[in-house]
């Protein structure tokens, strides 16, 4: 990652590291958008035999489901079950998993089939993180909507926080952060989908990490 994009994504905060991050590991992706059948939204986990599933919207979303809220952000449950549906770790000592570790110990898998279009990035300290490429962004934005809707009537608490579109790196971008706590546990979650507003194929990320609350607003005195 370049000195200067560094630099920007520090001015940027928090929300739009996640950006940075993918802007460095979609460099060089050629892979043209996998045409495989749409997984069913009511199925409960992939399935390890169906790969293609994997590369649409509604499998990444069901991949940020059982990997990151069903595990919550625990990274050996986490890694546990992506190992067992097929997916491939990667080194995370130089490349683009170094990049998406930011530093910190943690996992960087592909999926099977992806030709690393589709990756899962979790660390030590409960943050899990789907990243999508070549992939459209409303579509993902939709699925994620439905998923989380679905762990909501299934007891899990899922409160929407705010809804921002901003403009990035020359490409505008929704941000959609919802507050999450999984039945049964007392912690909570902040849940963020970054997503790109256009119909065009790009990069996308799906985000959990221990919930904060927002920095409160300086008002300066007139």
């Amino acid at each position: 990652m370049s000195l200067h994009l560094r630099t920007a994504c520090r001015l940027w905060g928090a929300a739009a590291a996640l950006l940075c991050a993918g802007a460095a590991l979609a460099q060089g992706q050629v892979a043209d958008p996998a045409q495989g059948q749409s997984a069913d939204p009511t199925q409960g986990r992939v399935l390890a035999d169906d790969h293609k599933a994997m590369l649409t919207p509604q499998g990444v979303a069901n991949i940020f489901n059982q990997a990151c809220l069903r595990s919550a952000a625990k990274a050996e449950a986490a890694v546990d079950w992506a190992l067992g549906q097929g997916f491939e770790p990667i080194d995370a000592l130089g490349g683009p998993g170094y990049e998406l570790l930011e530093g910190q110990p943690g996992n960087v898998l592909t999926a099977p089939g992806s030709d690393g279009r589709v990756m899962l990035v979790v660390t030590n300290d409960l943050r899990c993180t789907v990243w999508a490429h070549q992939m459209i962004g409303p579509q993902l934005r939709l699925a994620v909507a439905e998923t989380l809707d679905r762990v909501g009537a299934a007891g899990g608490k899922i409160v929407r926080e705010f809804v921002l579109n901003i403009d990035r790196a020359g490409a505008w971008r929704n941000q959609t952060r919802w507050r999450y706590q999984a039945e049964g546990e007392s912690s909570e979650f902040g849940v963020s989908a970054v997503t790109t507003l256009s119909a065009g194929p790009a990069t996308q990320a799906l985000n959990m990490a221990p919930w904060q609350a927002p920095a409160p607003e300086v008002t300066k005195a007139r």
